[in-house]
This record gives C-alpha cells, sequence and structure tokens, in this order.
C-alpha cells in the first residue's frame, strides 16, 4: 500500500486522491512571507521562516530553516525550497506545512 504523504502532512485534513489535489499552482497561498512552518526534507521536517513565495520569484517558497540543512550557498546552508512552478496542489501541500498546523497534528498522534 502506497503511503499517502499529503494525509500524513496535513494531519488527514487532505488526501491524496481528494478532488482539487491536481491543479496546477495552487495551495502556496497561506505561505505568506513571515510565517512559521515546516518543510519535508528527505524524511525530516524542519522548521524555519518563508522568506519568499511564488509571488516574489516565480518559481516557489524559500524558507530560511532554524538549522543548517545543507552546505551550499541558498541562504547559507539554511535555504530549502518547495517548488511551485509545474507542481499540484497535493505536491505542495505534501512538503510544507503551518508550524500551529503542525504541533497540532502531532498531538492528534499522540494520543
Amino acid at each position: 500500500m502506497k503511503k499517502d504523504l499529503l494525509a500524513e502532512a496535513t494531519g488527514g485534513k487532505y488526501h491524496w486522491d481528494d478532488p482539487g489535489m491536481d491543479q496546477m499552482e495552487t495551495g502556496w497561498e497561506e505561505f505568506t512571507i513571515g510565517t512559521r512552518v515546516e518543510v519535508l526534507t528527505g524524511n525530516d521536517w524542519l522548521k524555519g521562516v518563508v522568506v519568499e513565495t511564488w509571488a516574489e520569484n516565480d518559481r516557489g517558497i524559500h524558507v530560511k530553516c532554524d538549522e543548517k540543512c545543507h552546505d551550499g550557498e541558498f541562504l547559507d546552508g539554511h535555504g530549502v525550497a518547495v517548488m511551485v512552478y509545474m507542481n499540484t496542489r497535493r505536491g505542495i501541500l505534501s512538503r510544507i506545512r503551518l508550524l500551529k498546523k503542525a504541533a497540532q497534528n502531532e498531538r492528534r498522534r499522540n494520543k
């Protein structure tokens, strides 16, 4: 059975096959500059803050993570991008979530 990354990321609010999840380049709107989020990198969710949205760079959402996550130059090793360009609503929302919602989802799982 395949893992539903969207349901996991949203605490069951959305599912991979929900209507509208195949819409292109939507779902990023609630992630405004300065918003605290978690982004999925590999198997880990990293906390950070949105520093650019699709409105500013026409490619994706850029997040500056609290912890260094790579050795590259992108935001001095703290940068992570969630692609919006040519991505679906399900693809975006399965890789980024609001930090307050992430905490609520974690509490639900631990009950």
